[in-house]
């Protein structure tokens, strides 16, 4: 059984770990976390003497699956940092100040897939242009026209946009920029501190745990996002202009997205303007804004914003710690006959279309939900709800991008050699003949239909077992899958 201490060094290790350093920079980090504690010798002895325990195992799990120490103490209830005497946020701080990781974080960022909104403006000045989505933080300069800094939203564990249960939130007042978790509407007991006069070092990057100040940023926060946080399609211009321009381009193809929410703001004047984000094409960013009292008088401003990926290969180019866009393709590897027939089966029958589009990023995963299978001579029939995604790559999580199911019986045919061949299939009708058909191709065979047709619950198993063997099999650094509007899943739950 370990020891404290030991125990205390396992979360270390494994916290490091999900920020997701390479090698070399992993050992820097664990290096000076190690000798920071040891220089803070005895508050470390202090810290351990007094008695804390993780609250069960279900807590502790949960708080090693965040990736910095503002996700265990959110979660515990209990300072890890302080238990340090601030050793494991130095070290974490230090990696998400890195240069090239601000690059890494900024060309995933500016490159990441505009689900239906552009990324959330979170703040705008005359001054600074503050957007963030679930890999980044962007901080842009209006007068200097370039980013200022880009913040590893994921290694900092503040990338709950789009979700469901919990949110980070975002309140830029002056220089500086709070960002922190809410669950529940209730009152964050941390949040990080940027200070946008620093953003050259490592040091503009604090975190605080004071209760007062807590409360004040929160309140602020909250009466910030009540009267300058508006409803972009009907806060400026109108709604023919926005979806004209969603629909500007060729053949009527979707180019342009803009911020679902526009930010209020005032300049030194006292003049009074909204703001939003949009982006065309897919990587052209601008502010596009009004004065507050006209809001069909729309201004665009061009962001000069940049991807580093050239650069980021020239510097990070080992291939232990270079990080690719792409994905290897998913092949089931497990010992069960039937699923790998079906698995191979779908990834033969796969729309070729909807996987390659978008220059081939996607990955297609079968997650199909075997529910039984009859056995007649040489066939083989087999009924199930076969569900299928596709997914993309977040830093360390796989966005899912489309999926379907399809309630079917398919029927291969074995010629004696041990291997099967498709021969054909039946699948559920549309609307109202959906229960039907499923019942019509199941008599006979002494298969429930009820079972065809409520298979949410199997299928979540299946998914994360599918996804977490993909993971496993290709050495990849991914913990989580997300939904759009969801949590995301943690892999290893």
């Amino acid at each position: 059984m370990m020891s404290d201490p030991e125990k205390w060094e396992e979360i270390f290790k494994y916290t490091i770990d999900q920020t997701s350093p390479d090698q070399e920079r992993k050992e820097q980090m664990w290096n000076r976390l190690q000798s920071t504690i040891s220089g803070r010798g005895q508050k470390w002895k202090q810290a351990i003497r007094s008695g804390w325990q993780p609250h069960g195992r279900k807590t502790f799990a949960a708080a090693l699956a965040g990736t910095c120490v503002i996700a265990v103490c959110l979660l515990t209830g209990v300072g890890v940092n302080a238990a340090t005497d601030g050793a494991l946020f130095d070290s974490i701080r230090e990696f998400c100040g890195l240069p090239v990781q601000q690059k890494k974080a900024a060309d995933e960022g500016l490159k990441l897939k505009n689900e239906v909104y552009a990324p959330e403006l979170a703040g705008c000045s005359e001054k600074y242009v503050v957007f963030a989505n679930e890999r980044a933080l962007m901080v842009y300069g209006r007068q200097e026209k370039r980013l200022l800094a880009a913040l590893d939203l994921q290694a900092m564990d503040c990338n709950y946009f789009n979700t469901d249960s919990i949110h980070t939130r975002v309140l830029l007042q002056k220089d500086t920029i709070y960002i922190f978790n809410e669950k529940k509407e209730q009152q964050p007991t941390q949040m990080y501190v940027y200070d946008l006069k620093k953003t050259d070092v490592s040091s503009a990057l604090s975190v605080t745990e004071d209760v007062r100040k807590l409360e004040l940023v929160y309140r602020e926060w909250k009466t910030f996002s009540a009267e300058n946080s508006l409803d972009t399609f009907s806060g400026m211009a109108d709604g023919d202009y926005w979806n004209s321009l969603i629909n500007f381009g060729k053949d009527g193809k979707e180019t342009g997205v803009y911020s679902q929410q526009c930010i209020v703001w005032t300049d030194r004047a006292g003049r009074q303007y909204r703001s939003a984000l949009v982006i065309i094409g897919g990587d052209d960013y601008e502010l596009y804004s009004c004065p507050a009292d006209d809001t069909e008088k729309i201004s665009k401003e061009k962001l000069l914003v940049q991807t580093y990926s050239d650069e980021i290969q020239t510097e990070t180019a080992t291939e232990e710690n270079t990080q690719h866009t792409g994905l290897p393709e998913f092949a089931y590897q497990g010992d069960d006959e039937i699923m790998k027939l079906v698995c191979d089966y779908m990834i033969k029958n796969r729309n070729e279309y909807e996987y390659l589009e978008n220059g081939g990023i996607y990955i297609y995963v079968p997650e199909p939900v075997i529910v039984k299978t009859v056995r007649t001579g040489n066939d083989l029939f087999i009924f199930g709800n076969f569900w299928w995604e596709t997914y993309y790559r977040n830093g360390n999580t796989l966005m899912s991008d489309s999926g379907s199911e399809m309630p079917a019986r398919l029927h291969f045919v074995s010629y004696g050699n041990g291997s099967y061949i498709f021969k054909d299939k039946e699948v559920a009708g549309d609307g109202s003949y959906y229960g039907t058909s499923i019942r019509e191709f199941c008599e006979g065979y002494q298969v429930d239909p009820q079972k065809l047709m409520d298979t949410a619950e199997a299928h979540k198993k299946i998914r994360i077992k599918m996804l977490r063997d993909y993971v496993k099999q290709n050495h990849l650094d991914i913990q989580y899958y997300k939904d759009y509007g969801w949590d995301p899943v943690a892999l290893d739950k």
